[in-house]
Parts: structure tokens; C-alpha cells; sequence
């Protein structure tokens, strides 16, 4: 083989290896993006429509109405409420990066999800699980003892748990959703669960456990 040849050779290897670079950054996750992410996700129009709601909620639960006073001084009211509210999400919110401490492998996050039996579908001995790979569900964890099902008190007995644990990338992530999560603006009773990732519906996500393979939420 001669030089030239040689040369070209290392030269298109290390295109190859560029390439593999650049594609392995742009696939990853890191802790600081997912923050990031969260906070743009405040500027998006279904959050603030979310938003808009839980205050309403908000009023209304405190107050029992809208408003009895005047215009001005119901407007008033209003947005010294917001303030107040608003000082408690950035409350919450901060609480959630103090305790974020994510996994992540080879730049995707790992989350885990527990189901139950009759939603896992689960037949068989301990090793023959029969999930539906195609419906796994967006309601997953970032912390492992986290991963609780929101189905459980439908179960009645013991029943028999599954605990599937997945890589996810960036793309995967539902961050309206998850924000609207952690801070628990869903719904007014929910304090919030500053450790749950919803992720985007119909995503195609790599399952770690049980077993290795591809699978949808």
C-alpha cells in the first residue's frame, strides 16, 4: 500500500469518526439542558394557557369567587394573587433543581416506570413478561424509588409490579408537561412531583429492563 493511499485512508476514517462525534453530542442530554429546556418551556403558549386555569383554580379556591369588589379593586386583587403565586412556583421550581440529581448513560436520561399486572398484561412466570411495547405510557421517573404507578388503586390484591427502566433522548421529553408536573398546576390539590418526566406521546424510546429492545410510550 502506498503513502497516498495510506493518507486517504486515515483521512476517510477520520470522517468516520467526526462524524460518529458530532452525532453522539447532538443525541445527548445533559442535566443543565433538561433545566434549560423547563425554563423555556414557561414561554410556551400551553403553559401559559395551563397556567392561566390554575389561577382561576386558585381564586376560586381561596376566595370562592372571581371577585365581589369593584373593577379596580379586583384587579388589584388579581395581581398581587398572581404575585403570590407565582413567588410559590419559583419556590417550587427551585426545590426541584436542588433535588434533580438525573442518570444518565451513553447521553440519554434513564427513567424508570413501574406497571401493574392486569395494565402490564403480565402472564407467565417471572421471566415472561408480555408488555405492550407499543404502549408503555408517558408517566415516567427520573428517580428510581420515584417509580410508582398512578394506577395502583385500581389493583385490588397484591397483583405483580414490572419496573421498566429507558433510555430516553431530549426530543422524547414532554416539557410543558413535566413542567406543568413539578409544579403541580394541573390540578389544584396536586402539590406537585418534582420527580416525574412525562414524556411526548407515541415516541419511540430504548427500554433497558426487562428486557433490551425498542418500545413506545
Amino acid at each position: 500500500m502506498g503513502f497516498i493511499q495510506r493518507v486517504q485512508i486515515l483521512s476517510a476514517l477520520q470522517k468516520i469518526m467526526d462524524t460518529h462525534s458530532k452525532q453522539s453530542v447532538m443525541g445527548s442530554v445533559s442535566k443543565d439542558e433538561i433545566i434549560q429546556e423547563l425554563l423555556k418551556a414557561k414561554k410556551d403558549t400551553e403553559f401559559k394557557e395551563t397556567l392561566r386555569d390554575y389561577y382561576f383554580s386558585e381564586i376560586v379556591h381561596d376566595y370562592g369567587t372571581e371577585g365581589d369588589g369593584g373593577d379596580e379593586e379586583d384587579e388589584e386583587d388579581e395581581k398581587e394573587f398572581k404575585e403570590k403565586v407565582a413567588k410559590k412556583l419559583n419556590e417550587k421550581f427551585k426545590k426541584f433543581t436542588s433535588i434533580f440529581k438525573p442518570t444518565f448513560e451513553n447521553g440519554k436520561l434513564i427513567v424508570w416506570r413501574e406497571i401493574f399486572e392486569r395494565e402490564a398484561n403480565y402472564y407467565g412466570t417471572e421471566d415472561d413478561y408480555k408488555l405492550d411495547y407499543d404502549h408503555l405510557g408517558i408517566y415516567w421517573s427520573w428517580d428510581e424509588d420515584y417509580a410508582e404507578s398512578h394506577w395502583q388503586h385500581l389493583y385490588s390484591g397484591d397483583g405483580t409490579s414490572v419496573i421498566l427502566k429507558a433510555a430516553v433522548d431530549k426530543k422524547d421529553i414532554d416539557f410543558v408537561g413535566t413542567l406543568a408536573t413539578i409544579l403541580g398546576v394541573k390540578d389544584v390539590k396536586d402539590a406537585g412531583n418534582e420527580r416525574e418526566v412525562r414524556l411526548e406521546e407515541w415516541t419511540k424510546i430504548q427500554l433497558l429492563e426487562p428486557k433490551k429492545r425498542w418500545a413506545k410510550t
